[in-house]
């Protein structure tokens, strides 16, 4: 009896009534694939999840929080926007009373990535919702938004060394080369699906084969192919 085919209480009660014992035959599966790899585990956590209300995602994040991990924000996007996307992804979720900001340490915005790794620009508090600024002065305050400032014043705010850092980004250079070949930051690449350019990258390379291969016989076979110029037969 196949486990895929029934559920597990189904193949106990079955054996039951049946007074006789039944084996669960489990799908096969790549173990070598999902085993983790004899190498030291990082201190990190990594939730790749879509936003929909069963998912639970900010229970991940209140795990991380309560775990003592540091969760920041660092877009490119100004404030009026980040703010509207980040209250229609997860203030549904939050508990009454909070809002998307009390899921994070620190929120950046207008970084201007790439320049936020590699140049000391200054940063700004953003003082209320309407998203008014005042200078801000020596390191960044938790709880509070930011607009400007540079990876090297992140690190000191936050007490935490470059190599510490996880980013995840999607932009292969603006977010993840940059950050990891100057502030020496592990990274991590988001990517839309890949089917649509594999099937073309496999159509090509197929294509690319039978021309190849239509050659070899042609020469093979000692056919000449002659290109007759139809307008000098008319």
């Amino acid at each position: 009896m196949a486990a895929g085919e029934y559920y597990l209480p189904d193949v106990v009660n079955i054996a039951a009534a049946e007074g006789r014992d039944a084996v669960v035959i489990y799908p096969p599966v790549d173990t070598d694939f999902y085993t983790p790899p004899n190498t030291p585990r990082e201190d990190f956590y990594l939730v790749v999840s879509a936003l929909a209300p069963y998912k639970r995602f900010d229970l991940a994040i209140e795990a991380c929080r309560k775990l003592g991990k540091k969760l920041v924000v660092i877009t490119n996007s100004e404030w009026h926007y980040t703010q509207a996307m980040m209250r229609f992804a997860f203030d549904r979720y939050v508990p009454k009373g909070q809002d998307w900001r009390s899921l994070f340490d620190l929120v950046i915005v207008g970084a201007r990535k790439p320049s936020f790794f590699t140049e000391r620009m200054p940063a700004f508090e953003v003082l209320d919702e309407e998203g008014r600024l005042f200078p801000a002065s020596g390191k960044l305050q938790p709880g509070k938004a930011y607009l400007g400032g540079n990876a090297r014043l992140l690190e000191s705010s936050l007490g935490i060394p470059g190599e510490q850092f996880l980013y995840i980004g999607d932009h292969i250079f603006a977010d993840v080369n940059v950050s990891k070949s100057v502030n020496r930051w592990r990274t991590g690449l988001v990517l839309r699906d890949l089917e649509r350019e594999l099937d073309a990258q496999a159509a090509d390379a197929r294509r690319a084969w039978l021309k190849q291969s239509l050659n070899a016989e042609l020469r093979d076979s000692g056919l000449l192919i002659a290109r007759v110029d139809l307008a000098a037969l008319s």
